[in-house]
């Protein structure tokens, strides 16, 4: 089975149970959701017409949902310059 699990995306945890009982492998798609936990600002990115992400920009249907998460990954990018391990890492 395979879905998406990172720090910011956690919906996985709620089916852990089944998954394990059942003894299911899991591969996690997006651990660095889509490069958001890589530290990566997206605010001024050129995405193609295909790219998911363009949903991301101001006044398009993802935008406040990409704000809440760059909110999140603020303090976590404080967490990693105080400790002084990557982003990536943490993620």
């Amino acid at each position: 089975m395979e879905g998406y699990y990172n720090l910011l995306f956690r919906r996985f945890e709620d089916f852990e149970s089944l998954i394990s009982n059942n003894k299911i492998g899991f591969i996690v798609a997006s651990p660095l959701s889509r490069g958001l936990l890589s530290g990566k600002d997206y605010d001024n990115f050129k995405f193609s017409k295909s790219d998911i992400r363009k949903r991301w920009q101001k006044g398009q249907a993802q935008y406040e949902w990409y704000a809440n998460q760059k909110r999140k990954i603020s303090k976590l990018e404080e967490f990693s310059n105080n400790s002084k391990i990557p982003l990536t890492n943490i993620s």
